[in-house]
C-alpha cells in the first residue's frame, strides 16, 4: 500500500471506519493554496468574468473543458495514497484516472439563497450519480471512487457538491442487480 514519507499509512483507521460506515471520506490539506492557486489562476479569464463583480458571473454553474493537466500522484501526494489505499492498490487505478484537469465545474449559487436561512437539500433540483460521460457498470474503473479535489473554501450554501450518501448504497446494489447491463444515469429527480 501507499504511505505518506515512506512509512505512514495514508488514512487513519478513523478515517477507514468513517469510509466504511458513510461511503466517504474527506482528506484534508492535500496540497498547498500556493499550488492551489497556480492550478487555478486561468479560471476568471476563462469564465470571462470578474471575481469582485457578481453581475459578470456565468449561470448557477457551468462546466469547464479541460486545458491543463496535473498527476495526481505529483501534485497531491496525499490524496493519492489515500485514493489507492482505498481502492486497493495503485495498480487498481486505470491510467486515465491518475491525472486531474482543470475541466472545472464552478458552482455561483443562486442569488436567493441566504447563508442565514435553513436550506432544506430535499428542495434541490439537478441531483444525479456523477459520471454522465460513460455507460456504469460494477466493475467500470470509473465507478470505483469519485474524488472532488477541492481548490477554494467553500461559504455556506456557496455552490458547493452535496453528497447524498444513501445513494452510494442504492447505485451500488442497482449494478448489482443489473450486473452485466449497461446503466445510463442522467438526472435523478
Amino acid at each position: 500500500m501507499p504511505y505518506i514519507n515512506g512509512h505512514q499509512p495514508a488514512l487513519t483507521e478513523a478515517q477507514k471506519d468513517f469510509w466504511l460506515e458513510h461511503g466517504y471520506v474527506k482528506i484534508p490539506q492535500c496540497f498547498t493554496r500556493e499550488a492551489s492557486d497556480a492550478f487555478t489562476h486561468s479560471i476568471w479569464a476563462r469564465l470571462g468574468a470578474d471575481p469582485a463583480d457578481k453581475s459578470t458571473w456565468p449561470t448557477e454553474k457551468i462546466n469547464m473543458p479541460g486545458h491543463t493537466v496535473v498527476s495526481c500522484k505529483d501534485f497531491a501526494p496525499k490524496a493519492w495514497a489515500a485514493m489507492c489505499e482505498l481502492v486497493g492498490g495503485e495498480d487498481k487505478v486505470a491510467d486515465f484516472c491518475k491525472d486531474w484537469k482543470d475541466g472545472f465545474i464552478p458552482n455561483f449559487g443562486k442569488p436567493e439563497y441566504s447563508p442565514d436561512e435553513e436550506l432544506d437539500l430535499r428542495t434541490l433540483d439537478n441531483w444525479h450519480n456523477d459520471g454522465d460521460w460513460f455507460v456504469h457498470f460494477l466493475d467500470s474503473p470509473e465507478q470505483a471512487l469519485l474524488v472532488i479535489p477541492l481548490f477554494s473554501d467553500i461559504k455556506p450554501k456557496g455552490g458547493g457538491t452535496v453528497l447524498c450518501t444513501d445513494g452510494v448504497g442504492l447505485v451500488a446494489r442497482l449494478l448489482v442487480r443489473l450486473l452485466h447491463k449497461p446503466v445510463y444515469f442522467g438526472r435523478m429527480s
